[in-house]
């Protein structure tokens, strides 16, 4: 087993039961935090509404599935996930892990709250533990990184590592395999970083 399936493995079979109560607790915290930041920046932060607005026009006459906080409206999920997440880390308050130096939910929680809105009937319990593992895993990627060797080659480490946190929380609800989850992460790596990993794999669907 490599450490892409033990990482996979990871976020489809932990559980609520799993989690240390303290963990519990700090998540319920970012969770208030992420959604005081969202509610803020949605008058405060500078281009948020743009991107509301943005993401209003893509979704033209789409379903109305999650809901774009603080403006009173739904948006398809994708597009209210996008939405929220252009708030959700404009004003530089979220949750931080210091030794990765990245807001592990700033995009977790938009992506977790659109997909979850979007099923319907998604528990506390479940939506918490999808935050709870998507937050770790992008911890954990990011930890595995040199911030000051990272940054110096140009990129910005919160967006790279949060992306695979969204999607192993999404992903946690969505209620995916760990063959799905490895598919997800993969999906998510080829589209936020262009790895050349896609020209290596003669399984992958994906070309350039």
């Amino acid at each position: 087993m490599g450490i892409s399936d033990e990482l996979a493995r990871f976020v489809c079979d932990t559980t609520y039961e799993d989690l240390p109560r303290h963990i519990i607790e700090v998540q319920k915290q970012s969770v208030l935090d992420g959604i005081a930041i969202t509610l803020g920046a949605g008058t405060l932060g500078d281009g948020c509404k743009d991107f509301v607005d943005f993401a209003t026009e893509m979704s033209a006459s789409g379903e109305e599935q999650a809901t774009v906080i603080g403006f009173g409206r739904k948006l398809p999920m994708l597009w209210a996930a996008f939405a929220n997440a252009s708030m959700a880390h404009s004003l530089d308050f979220g949750d931080t892990y210091s030794v990765g130096t990245i807001h592990s939910n700033s995009s977790t929680l938009p992506a977790a709250l659109a997909v979850a809105e979007y099923l319907g009937g998604i528990s506390g319990k479940e939506l918490l533990t999808a935050l709870v593992v998507g937050s770790e895993v992008a911890c954990r990627l990011s930890k595995a990184a040199s911030p000051s060797e990272f940054t110096s080659h140009g990129f910005y480490m919160p967006p790279v590592f949060t992306s695979f946190a969204a999607t192993a929380a999404a992903g946690k609800l969505l209620g995916l395999s760990v063959d799905e989850m490895l598919s997800a992460f993969s999906f998510n790596l080829s589209q936020f970083t262009c790895s050349a990993e896609l020209t290596q794999n003669p399984d992958t669907v994906l070309r350039s």
